[in-house]
Parts: structure tokens; sequence; C-alpha cells
């Protein structure tokens, strides 16, 4: 889903793909992985064709309180900051680059 501002929204989580355009007029294509509800982890590929910087809302699940907090990570690397609020979402601030093919 679109944002306001250029980027993107994850609002529901099922395996899916998507190919849009965000911010600067790069199109990007995001595919989500995931076994939710059955298993809480969701897995989001994004893939532009050039490097991109754009903002990712992501929307947290109602079981995601301060008990049972989920873990965010960009490519493995744990991210800190985001303020989790139940039933509401969190913004990032996206920089994606496109894979390198060896």
């Amino acid at each position: 889903m679109a944002t306001a501002d250029d980027g993107l929204a994850a609002v529901a989580y099922a395996p899916s793909d998507v190919t849009t355009v965000v911010r600067g007029g790069t199109t990007v294509k995001v595919a989500e992985t995931t076994d939710y509800p059955f298993r809480n982890r969701v897995e989001l590929t994004v893939s532009p064709e050039k490097a991109a910087q754009f903002p990712l809302l992501l929307r947290v699940p109602g079981w995601a309180t301060a008990r049972s907090r989920p873990a965010w990570s960009i490519s493995d690397a744990p991210i800190q900051t985001l303020e989790l609020i139940p039933y509401a979402a969190a913004k990032l601030r996206v920089t994606a680059f496109p894979l390198i093919e060896p």
C-alpha cells in the first residue's frame, strides 16, 4: 500500500509480491515471506531497480506487546530504536540498494 509521503505500508501479513513506485520514481519490488499468524515471523525482501530512500510503515500486530516484543532487523542487523505501539505501526526510513549478482 502506498503512503502519503511516497513510501510503502505493510498493513496485512501474508505471502505476497508487489511491484510499485516509491519516492523519486524508483520501481521497487517487495516480496513477503511468512507463515503468520501460525508463526510470528515476517520477512520482507526489498529490491529496488536502483538505490532509493523511502519510508516503510509496518503494521504492529496486537500480540506485539511489551512482554512479547518482536525482534526487528534489517539484513540480520538488529534494530533497537523502534518505538512499538500495539495496534499501530512502526515507521522506518529505508535505504535500499539493488542486489548485485556475482
